[in-house]
């Protein structure tokens, strides 16, 4: 089974393509939740914890940290967190900065005024993702 931060333990529902399977990463979105004999999640994608440190929530946060690595939540959440080598935690910190300038800059109505390293750079980013297959989303 999975966790969600209001229900506790939820699972894959039966009808669900997804159900029945293993998966590479422990993270999943949802459409509907169905109680039952059990809370059921619907309609579900899995979703790469890279897609989540890049994308998810407002702030990528630096829980506790050594010399070497760094325990990193999304918005300071402990339950959404990742321990990650410290230079990749600081990568991914300017990684999404770099997508911030360029999507607010989209959403005013901006976009020439986006320096060419922003764009530079979430071109090779986008490259990177596109040949990133060893995950596979699997939707419902």
């Amino acid at each position: 089974g999975f966790k969600t931060l209001q229900d506790g333990r939820v699972f894959i529902h039966p009808s669900s393509v997804n159900s029945e399977k293993s998966f590479p990463s422990n993270w999943f979105v949802f459409y509907e939740k169905v109680k039952t004999s059990q809370i059921y999640i619907r309609d579900s994608t899995l979703v790469h914890p890279l897609h989540l440190l890049l994308f998810a929530g407002r702030s990528l946060d630096t829980l506790s940290q050594s010399p070497d690595s760094a325990v990193v939540g999304l918005d300071g959440r402990e339950w959404l967190a990742f321990e990650l080598p410290l230079h990749l935690a600081n990568l991914l910190r300017c990684t999404r900065a770099a997508i911030a300038v360029v999507l607010g800059a989209g959403l005013r109505g901006h976009l020439g005024q986006v320096e060419e390293v922003h764009w530079r750079f979430l071109e090779q980013l986008n490259r990177f993702l596109a040949s990133y297959t060893c995950f596979h989303s699997n939707q419902d």
